[in-house]
């Protein structure tokens, strides 16, 4: 198993708790907590970005981390881009959330159009 897998998999068995009262929270109050959905999917898509970006451009390594005696650095890159990301994805949810306000109809309208689209032509692309 590579390292990362090794450092979330003890949030794999979280990951399921938290999209079902994400859910249950959507199916009964939607239309209320909607822009907060929306800026809490923007907020950590935006943190995963900049946490995951120092790692694939090869900043970090997670093998110098087990194998490393000088894990600070490793543990100061992964609090810095978390506290850089976190910051970000605050603005950008705030930001998003101002913005659905005015355009959040129009948004829906699109992406459901996007996803139908996909679905209608992706039969046709397989073959």
């Amino acid at each position: 198993m590579s390292p990362l897998k090794q450092i979330i998999a003890g949030f794999f068995k979280f990951i399921g708790f938290f999209e079902l009262i994400l859910g249950a929270v959507m199916a009964f109050f939607g239309a209320k907590f909607l822009k907060y959905t929306l800026g809490a999917l923007t907020y950590i898509a935006v943190c995963g970005l900049v946490m995951i970006l120092p790692y694939n451009f090869g900043f970090i390594s997670l093998q110098s981390y087990s194998e490393s005696q000088n894990n600070s650095a490793v543990i100061g890159w992964i609090a810095g881009t978390f506290i850089i990301g976190s910051i970000l994805g605050l603005l950008a949810a705030y930001f998003l959330s101002k913005f659905f306000v005015k355009w959040g109809t129009t948004l829906l309208g699109s992406m459901t159009g996007i996803i139908v689209t996909f679905l209608l032509i992706s039969p046709l692309v397989n073959n």
